[in-house]
């Protein structure tokens, strides 16, 4: 059980890398015809997506782990929540748009 709780709450701190990303991507947003047009350096850009898949595998990584735990008070509650963390890294991307 402390294993379980000390990877879910790694991988739930990793979630938090996500922050950062928003600088990564500010260049982008204020000079968006330089970046359009190929003057601007997608370096950011780069790390921030990559950046960006790290925290939707941690959420995932975090689903998965709490599972086990989730399972003992409530089966269908544990599905959901599953369905849920694994779901929400790509309605998060969709919903920023």
């Amino acid at each position: 059980m402390r294993r379980i709780s000390l990877t879910a709450g790694v991988l739930y701190l990793i979630t938090f890398m996500s922050i950062p990303t928003l600088v990564l991507y500010k260049p982008v947003k204020d000079q968006v015809g330089t970046f359009i047009l190929g003057a601007g350096s997608d370096t950011g850009v780069l790390w921030g997506g990559f950046s960006e898949v790290i925290v939707g595998i941690a959420g995932i990584g975090t689903a998965v782990v709490l599972y086990p735990v989730a399972k003992r008070v409530s089966h269908p509650a544990a599905l959901g929540h599953c369905y849920y963390e694994q779901g929400s890294p790509f309605l998060s991307h969709a919903s920023s748009r």
